[in-house]
C-alpha cells in the first residue's frame, strides 16, 4: 500500500512517559512512568477515533526511538511496529533530542520575535543522575524549510558534570562557536543547575558573554499539537533525504545484567551437590 504525505500521520513516543497524537490534533500524554505502557493502546485508539478515521487510514507512523530507558521505550517501538504491519503504514523512527533542539530554538524565536540560541544542548532524563544528550547547531534551521539541525557531538549518556566539561572543551576547541548563544533544553535539564553554572563559568574564561538559558520543557510532553507536528516533520525530512529512519531503540546505557561465568566442576556433580560441598567446606 502506498501513502502520500497528505495521509494521516500518527506519532507514538515513550521516551518520557508516553505521547500519542495525530498530526494536526492535540496529543494524549501520560507522564506517569508506572502506567504509561498500559495506557498506550487505549490512547492510540482514542486519538484515532477522535479524528474520525480508521486505523487502516494511517499513512505514516513516526515512533520515538529515544534515547530513553529500556522498558518504556521498547513498549512504544514494538507497538508502532505492530500497528504499521497491520495497517500497512510507512514506519519512521525519530530520536527525541534532535527534534527537541529544533523545537526549542523555534519556540524561543516565536516567544521573543527575533532572539534564538545558535546552539542547543538537547537532553532527556536518563535517571540515575544522568542525561542523554547531544549538541546541535540550529542557526541554519530557524527559517526556511530545513528541519535537520547540524549535530556537533555524538549522542551519548553521562552525568551533568561530565556533559558540562565535554561541552566546554568542545567550545574551547572550536573558536567559531565561542560567542554563540547556548540553550540547554529537555526533560531533566533543570535538575542540574550547578553543572550548567560551571559550564557558564568556563565560557566566561573563554571571554564569551553570550549567555546560557536552561529549560525543562519537552517537545512532545509540553509542545502540544505543534510539538507533535514538528516531530513528524523532522522524521519526514530525514525520509526525504533518504536517511535510514531506523526504528532501532537508542538505549545507550550498557545492560545491568551480565551472563555469569560458569564454574568448573567434576563429572557427575550437580548444582545441588556443589552447594552441599561448599557448605561442608565452610564447616
Amino acid at each position: 500500500m502506498s501513502h502520500s504525505d497528505q495521509d494521516s500521520c500518527l506519532v507514538i513516543d515513550t521516551s518520557f512517559g508516553s505521547t500519542v497524537g495525530l498530526v494536526g490534533h492535540e496529543p494524549l500524554i501520560e507522564t506517569d512512568s508506572r502506567s504509561h505502557v498500559e495506557k498506550l493502546e487505549p490512547h492510540i485508539r482514542r486519538v484515532i477515533e477522535a479524528a474520525g478515521i480508521q486505523p487502516e487510514d494511517l499513512g505514516t507512523i513516526v515512533v520515538g526511538t529515544g534515547p530513553a530507558p529500556f522498558t518504556g521505550l521498547r513498549a512504544g517501538i514494538v507497538t508502532a511496529r505492530a500497528l504499521s504491519f497491520v495497517c500497512g503504514a510507512n514506519l519512521l523512527g525519530q530520536n527525541i533530542v534532535e527534534a527537541q533542539a529544533l523545537w526549542y530554538a523555534r519556540k524561543k524565536m516565536s516567544d521573543s520575535g527575533k532572539s534564538f540560541p545558535h546552539l542547543v544542548l538537547a537532553v532527556n532524563d536518563a535517571r540515575r543522575k544522568q542525561l542523554y544528550y547531544a549538541l546541535y547547531d540550529v542557526s541554519g534551521i530557524i527559517s526556511g524549510n530545513n528541519l535537520i539541525p547540524q549535530q556537533l557531538t555524538d549522542l551519548n549518556i553521562a552525568s551533568a558534570s561530565t556533559i558540562s566539561l565535554e561541552i566546554s572543551h568542545f567550545l574551547a576547541s572550536h573558536p567559531a562557536y565561542r560567542q554563540a548563544t547556548l540553550a540547554i533544553s529537555g526533560r531533566g535539564a533543570g535538575s542540574y543547575m550547578q553543572a550548567w553554572d560551571d559550564l557558564e563559568d568556563q565560557r566566561r574564561r573563554m571571554h564569551s558573554d553570550s549567555g546560557c538559558t536552561v529549560s525543562d520543557l519537552s517537545c512532545l510532553v509540553d509542545g502540544g499539537a505543534g510539538g507533535v507536528d514538528l516531530f513528524a516533520a523532522v522524521a519526514r525530512a530525514h525520509q526525504s533525504r533518504k536517511d535510514p529512519c531506523s526504528t532501532d531503540p537508542l538505549y545507550l546505557r550498557r545492560p545491568d545484567i551480565t551472563v555469569p561465568t560458569a564454574s568448573r566442576h567434576k563429572l557427575g556433580e550437580t548444582a545441588i551437590s556443589l552447594t552441599l560441598t561448599e557448605k561442608n567446606q565452610k564447616k
